[in-house]
């Protein structure tokens, strides 16, 4: 059975999520003694804090109103002397998170042993409790969250889907928690929404569960089967031994000596060279411009003519590193050519990992594959540090303002390819990346028919229609009808192995197309002005 897809909250409602305290269960227990903070000691961080913030912020109320801000922090401390010290925590990390950009937020004081929330450099000890995690990981699709990592006691939960939370429906669960997650956008939501959902001390704040030590969460599996269990929080201090739903076997692990962050090597699903960078920061093995001249190396003596470029899950690191990687590709010519270049990107896809990605847009005709960035082009980052002096919590806050393009809007970079996981993936241990490209080798026996699809020109996605005749002697068509193009006669310069090339005259102005064919999918750009434009067509049944 599909289950509809989970509601993702939006900037939209930030006031009505300020404008009431945090839910409560029905059964909760009596808040736990404060681990030696007063409400006094929660009044002066709440006032330094309020003062502060928007002082250190590049623009603090590009999102929330002045007003709503100075609201949100009136009721928390009102509230204080009712609140557990948990509480008054993730009350204030919900105010950060309402600033609206993935950068600004309140790092939760998470035990050491959860490996999470920790930051790009490391975060100083609260002066409160820890807050501690449920044995067990989570992932986020469309049908809903799903097992991936697991203690010993709990493996044969792996690949389940998750039912309810202490009788909570999950899909209410997960609009519970939302509001206390920092995102620059729903697609960067849903990748750190799953970290929050295993925290029992959101959970409990939240009115999800009612006690912190014991939660009763629901599962099914894959056979159908019902399973009902106890959950209680991993002791401070103690290392998890995770049991791991396996990873998909597709593209393969690095090669010997490389760095697990940062390799390459060449594959034959689809036959390319597959590129990881999961960091943008120098590795013990190399460093990242070492990295990025052996990879021009090797692309030149390379006999594949596909790049894939994984940027999944990276999370940045420093920017200034980019250029040499930049640089690597637009000196290997084939690189430009159509259908050689594929860029993986998904909700994790951020910071400086994202400057990376627009780069990539800016000067290669890349096609995006996966799902969308989880940062805006336009966005808020470079956070510096904010220590409240009572708790010593820390508040990161964005300083700067990164401008891709004055006339840019978009949420996120969105793919051409959309290949985002299922249950059903995750479940049969299978990359829809993978899948997507897979059809890359299958050279069709013609290209003559009509192919739709979409092309990316200025800063969106425009339909665009390719009549290919049967020969270089005939005569074919595009139309781009958002861009006044309608039908304009295309004189085919080469179709021949799954090739093709063509040329349309515009006025004063000759438009190029080239793409190669795949399966059912034609993949390439059109030339306009000396600036490649991606494009991704699928082939239309014939009547």
């Amino acid at each position: 059975m599909r289950h509809p897809p989970f509601r993702k909250a939006s900037f939209a409602v930030i006031g009505a999520l300020l404008a009431a305290a945090a839910p409560r269960g029905e059964a909760a227990e009596p808040p736990p003694a404060a681990n030696g903070l007063s409400a006094e000691d929660w009044r002066v961080d709440l006032e330094f804090a309020r003062a502060q913030m928007p002082l250190r912020h590049a623009n603090l109320f590009h999102t929330i109103t002045p007003e709503q801000f100075g609201a949100a922090f009136d009721r928390l401390t009102a509230d204080l002397d009712r609140l557990a010290e948990h509480e008054v925590i993730v009350r204030l990390a919900e105010i950060v998170a309402a600033v609206g950009d993935g950068h600004s937020r309140l790092t939760l004081p998470m035990d050491p042993g959860t490996g999470f929330f920790s930051g790009h450099t490391g975060t100083a000890a609260a002066r409160v409790a820890t807050f501690r995690q449920l044995p067990l990981r989570l992932a986020r699709t469309g049908e809903g969250y799903v097992v991936t990592a697991t203690d010993p006691r709990h493996a044969g939960l792996l690949g389940s889907r998750v039912v309810d939370i202490d009788g909570r429906p999950i899909a209410e669960a997960d609009s519970a928690v939302a509001p206390v997650v920092n995102r620059d956008n729903d697609h960067q939501l849903a990748d750190l929404l799953p970290w929050f959902m295993v925290v029992p001390e959101v959970l409990n704040a939240r009115g999800v569960s009612p006690s912190m030590e014991r939660s009763r969460w629901r599962f099914v599996d894959s056979s159908g089967r019902v399973h009902v269990r106890e959950l209680q929080p991993v002791a401070r201090g103690v290392e998890t031994q995770w049991q791991v739903l396996p990873a998909a076997d597709w593209p393969g692990g690095p090669p010997e000596g490389a760095s697990p962050k940062l390799w390459f090597a060449d594959i034959e699903r689809p036959s390319a060279v597959y590129v990881r960078v999961a960091e943008i920061a120098d590795q013990p093995e190399t460093s990242f411009a070492a990295f990025a001249a052996s990879l021009q190396a090797h692309l030149a003596v390379t006999s594949h003519r596909r790049l894939i470029l994984d940027l999944r899950g990276n999370p940045g690191g420093d920017n200034s590193l980019n250029a040499p990687l930049v640089r690597s590709l637009v000196r290997t010519p084939w690189v430009s050519d159509p259908a050689a270049l594929f860029v993986l990107i998904d909700g994790g896809t951020f910071s400086a990992a994202m400057n990376l990605v627009e780069d990539l847009e800016h000067w290669l005709p890349a096609v995006f594959v996966g799902s969308g960035t989880g940062a805006r082009p336009n966005s808020y980052g470079d956070a510096r540090k904010l220590e409240l002096p009572r708790s010593g919590l820390t508040i990161r806050l964005s300083s700067l303002y990164w401008q891709n393009h004055p006339n840019d809007n978009r949420a996120a970079i969105e793919p051409l390819i959309p290949a985002q996981p299922t249950l059903d993936d995750l479940r049969a241990l299978r990359d829809p990346v993978a899948v997507a490209l897979a059809s890359l080798d299958e050279v069709p026996a013609t290209l003559t028919g009509t192919w739709r699809g979409t092309l990316f020109v200025e800063f969106r996605h425009v339909s665009v229609e390719l009549i290919v005749p049967g020969s270089a002697a005939g005569q074919g068509s595009l139309s781009i009808r958002d861009l006044g193009v309608d039908a304009a006669e295309m004189h085919v310069v080469e179709i021949t192995g799954g090739m093709l090339r063509g040329t349309v005259q515009r006025r004063s102005t000759e438009l190029a197309t080239a793409a190669r064919a795949g399966g059912d999918r034609l993949t390439g750009w059109i030339d306009y002005r000396g600036q490649r434009y991606p494009m991704v067509l699928a082939r239309q049944a014939t009547d």
